[in-house]
C-alpha cells in the first residue's frame, strides 16, 4: 500500500493537499518543484527539492500537486523513475 508521499508542485493546491495528508496516516517525505527558485525553500518544515532527487527520496508515491502542468509533471516523473514509484493525480485522489 501507499504510506509515503513526495508532493510534486508547490502552489496553494500542495499546502491544502499537505494539510489533508497530515490528518491522515500517510507520511510526505519531501516536496519537489521543477522551478530553480522555489528549490531549497521551505515548505512546512520540508525543504523543497529539485525533481532528481525523487530517486533518492523514494516515496510510494507521488502526488502532482500542480494542476496546471499535470501530464508535463507526470512525463517528467516517468522519465526520472519510470514505473517504481506510482503517481497520483488531485483528481485521483
Amino acid at each position: 500500500g501507499i504510506r509515503t508521499l513526495v508532493l510534486f508542485g508547490v502552489a496553494e493546491t500542495a499546502e491544502v493537499v499537505y494539510a489533508a495528508i497530515k490528518e491522515s496516516s500517510l507520511v510526505v517525505m519531501g516536496v519537489i518543484d521543477s522551478d530553480p527558485t522555489k528549490q531549497g525553500k521551505p515548505f512546512n518544515g520540508l525543504i523543497v527539492q529539485k525533481p532528481e532527487r525523487l530517486e533518492q527520496i523514494n516515496p510510494d508515491a507521488v502526488v502532482i500537486t500542480s494542476f496546471g502542468k499535470q501530464e508535463e509533471i507526470h512525463e517528467r516523473i516517468r522519465q526520472l523513475v519510470g514505473d517504481k514509484i506510482k503517481v497520483k493525480k488531485l483528481s485521483d485522489l
